[in-house]
């Protein structure tokens, strides 16, 4: 069980060295590493307060970045909760029956729904 323990503890300060060299990292330390906050990795792991920023921000954008890989080749067992700030519903491409004016209103539509945030 020890072993065990020692191995993981191993396998996440990899994952932290990793994450402070803006190495990708695969989804198992990903999600290893999104349940720590800042106080476990400064008090577990010897990090500093910028470091462990460092660390958290790399965390966010690998995750942004396996959700897009996701979208395009769906990942065997991805279920990251994370989202973006681009629109949950983009308009698909245009279909054969969608005239040119139409697809004027519609751009129009979604440029006064932004705005209006």
């Amino acid at each position: 069980m020890k072993r065990q323990l020692h191995e993981s503890k191993a396998d996440l300060d990899l994952a932290i060295a990793k994450s402070l060299d803006r190495a990708p990292l695969t989804f198992t330390e990903l999600k290893e590493l999104r349940d720590l906050g800042v106080r476990d990795l400064m008090f577990d792991h010897d990090l500093d307060y910028i470091f462990a920023e460092k660390v958290l921000n790399h965390v966010k954008h690998e995750c942004l970045r396996l959700q897009a890989q996701n979208q395009q080749t769906p990942i065997e067992g991805f279920d990251l909760d994370f989202s973006s700030l681009t629109r949950s519903a983009p308009i698909t491409q245009k279909p054969l029956s969608l005239s040119e004016s139409k697809l004027r209103k519609i751009i129009k539509q979604v440029l006064v729904e932004e705005l209006s945030r």
